[in-house]
């Protein structure tokens, strides 16, 4: 993948949906024509939901849902904050 300047870029993405926990990431629901985006604060394997804590959450909304990824154009933003922890590149996923 390149960058549109013809630099190569390797996309970045949780090896796991258990190891997406702490992830910051960008969904965007066609449906509602609205991107939201937020941190995985858990994943429940048995209902394969992650739970996010949205930045831009509705009104009257704690900002914190279960979600399944999978609903709408997911984009991982930004691993967790580690030593040596790397920005993103794209990594979409279409429903």
């Amino acid at each position: 993948m390149t960058d549109g300047r013809g630099t190569f870029r390797v996309a970045l993405a949780p090896a796991s949906p258990l190891e997406s926990v702490g992830w910051y990431l960008s969904l965007y629901w066609p449906a509602m024509q609205k991107e939201f985006k937020g941190i995985v604060q858990r994943y429940d394997a048995d209902s394969k939901h992650h739970t996010v804590r949205w930045d831009n959450a509705p009104r009257g909304s704690d900002g914190v849902t279960e979600v399944d990824l999978s609903e709408g154009e997911l984009t991982w933003l930004k691993p967790p904050e580690k030593a040596g922890a790397r920005e993103f590149v794209n990594h979409r996923l279409h429903s």
